[in-house]
């Protein structure tokens, strides 16, 4: 089988790749969610010094990958369903490779639609609902 994929879609599929090793290292006891923070990630929070409102969402799908529910959902309440969705983009695209269709064929687009804005809307709304509580 040889995959087919755009540059948006290696990039997605690598960094898939590389997560599900991340949290296998973690749960193997390689290393462990501390020694990842002291990689600074997040641009926005080194500038500013304020947490961005994806902040917490690597740790969030890292625990999700482990199956570490409740953890997952106290770094950010969308990890999870990010990584369910990002799970069953690259399942369904490495189903259509076999099949020889294009990777994301038949998979919902999220661009310019009500969903990649009501998306967008959650993910703000969390970040405000965390300012006030902290």
């Amino acid at each position: 089988m040889r995959l087919r994929l755009r540059s948006f879609e290696k990039l997605a599929l690598g960094a898939w790749a590389f997560g599900a090793l991340l949290a296998a290292g973690m749960a193997a006891g390689l290393f462990s969610l501390g020694a990842l923070e002291r990689m600074p990630l997040c641009l926005f929070r080194g500038l500013t010094g304020i947490p961005c409102p994806g902040c917490g969402m690597g740790h969030a799908i890292l625990l999700a990958w482990q199956g570490r529910w409740a953890e997952s959902f106290s770094h950010h309440p969308l990890g999870i369903l990010l990584w369910a969705l990002w799970s069953l983009w690259i399942l369904h695209g490495l189903w259509n490779a076999a099949r020889g269709r294009e990777f994301s064929y038949g998979f919902p687009q999220l661009r310019g639609t009500l969903t990649g804005s009501a998306a967008i809307a959650g993910i703000l709304l969390i970040r405000l609902l965390r300012l006030g509580s902290g």
